[in-house]
C-alpha cells in the first residue's frame, strides 16, 4: 500500500521539510488517521473510536506499543483540558528540559495562529521554526520538539478541510484551541514515553498524535464525516 493511498495531500503548500529528520511523524500520523477514519462512523461513541484507535495502534506497532497504552487514558487529559494553564500545566509535567518546554510553547504560539485560513502561512512559519532550531542544535538534542512539530504541520494539512468557515471557535476553551493543537500537544507527550522505550519517539509522538486525533475529533463532532 503506497503511504499517500489513504491520505492524499490536498492543499496547495509544501507540508514536508526535508530539515526535519523525524518528518516521518507527521505523515505516519495522516496516514493511520485516515484508515481510523475509514474505518469509523459518526454513530460510534467516544469509547468505541478509542477502541478503533487501539486496535489500529496495536496492529501497526504490536508489541512495540508504549507498554501498557490506551487510547483513552493517553487522550483523555488533553481532550479535557479546559484552561490555558492546565495546558502550560500538561507541558510542564512532561519529562523534558526547559528549553525543550519553551520551544514547544514558541511551537505552539505559532499553531494558535491558524484560523482556517491561513493553513499555508501557518505551515511555512512552522518549516521556517524547524529550520531555526536546526541551526542551533543537533537534531537529537531536539527530538521531541521536531516530532511535534512534523505533526503539527502534517495534523494542520488533514484537518483544514474539516473546519467550515466560522466553526473552529464553538468548543474551544479559547479561540483556537482546535484539534491541530490537541494532535500536536499528544505528539509532545507521545515522544517523551515513546524515548523511553522500545517503540522509540517517532512511533511514541505518532501514537500521541493519533489518541489526541480520535478523542478531540469525535468530542468536535468531525469524526469520520
Amino acid at each position: 500500500m503506497n503511504k499517500y493511498e489513504l491520505w492524499e495531500q490536498k492543499v496547495n503548500c509544501e507540508i514536508p521539510n526535508e530539515e526535519n529528520p523525524f518528518d516521518e511523524a507527521g505523515l505516519q500520523h495522516n496516514h493511520l488517521m485516515a484508515i481510523i477514519e475509514e474505518k469509523g462512523n459518526p454513530k460510534m461513541s467516544l469509547d468505541e473510536v478509542y477502541k478503533l484507535c487501539d486496535s489500529v495502534l496495536y496492529e501497526k506497532y504490536k508489541d512495540e506499543l508504549i507498554p501498557n497504552y490506551s487510547s483513552k487514558k493517553f487522550a483523555t487529559p488533553i481532550v479535557n483540558l479546559e484552561s490555558q494553564r492546565d495546558y502550560e500545566n500538561y507541558i510542564n509535567s512532561l519529562d523534558i528540559n526547559n528549553q525543550q518546554k519553551n520551544y514547544l510553547f514558541e511551537l505552539f504560539d505559532i499553531m494558535f495562529k491558524y484560523d482556517a485560513r491561513n493553513l499555508c502561512d501557518i505551515i511555512d512559519e512552522i518549516r521556517r521554526f524547524e529550520s531555526n532550531l536546526l541551526k542551533k542544535h543537533k537534531p537529537e538534542d531536539i527530538d521531541n520538539v521536531l516530532i511535534t512539530s512534523s505533526m503539527g504541520r502534517y495534523s494542520l494539512a488533514y484537518w483544514n478541510d474539516r473546519y467550515e468557515q466560522g466553526d473552529i471557535t464553538l468548543k474551544a476553551f479559547w479561540k483556537k484551541f482546535f484539534t491541530g493543537v490537541a494532535d500536536a500537544i499528544g505528539a509532545a507527550g507521545g515522544a517523551v514515553a515513546g524515548s523511553a522505550t522500545v517503540v522509540g519517539g517517532i512511533a511514541g509522538g505518532v501514537v500521541g498524535g493519533i489518541s489526541a486525533s480520535t478523542g478531540f475529533a469525535k468530542v468536535w463532532d468531525i469524526f469520520a464525516n
